[in-house]
């Protein structure tokens, strides 16, 4: 099976990663703008076969779908990490 998990490079989506690569035989597509994810994150899963690192952008919706149309499985991980950047840095 393959999974997507948007905001892969998060906290909550590294771990989430690691724990399906190590419970299953599944592919697992990362998928992060890098904004506040950190690339620290999933260096160690850089040569693992199942990976596949994307960087992108959730608003951009033909490479979402693109990505997204092929997986059995997926995550919606991705946010703007903290009240103040919504406010301050909206785009």
């Amino acid at each position: 099976m393959q999974n997507f998990i948007t905001g892969g490079a998060g906290f909550i989506g590294s771990y989430l990663t690691e724990r399906i690569l190590s419970h299953t035989e599944d592919s697992v597509v990362i998928y992060d703008n890098f904004s506040s994810g950190s690339k620290k994150n999933i260096e160690h899963l850089l040569d693992n076969r199942r990976v596949t690192i994307i960087e992108g952008d959730i608003t951009d919706k033909n490479m979402v779908m693109q990505y997204a149309d092929t997986a059995d499985r997926i995550y919606h991980l991705a946010a703007v990490a903290g009240v103040g950047n919504v406010v301050y840095k909206p785009d």
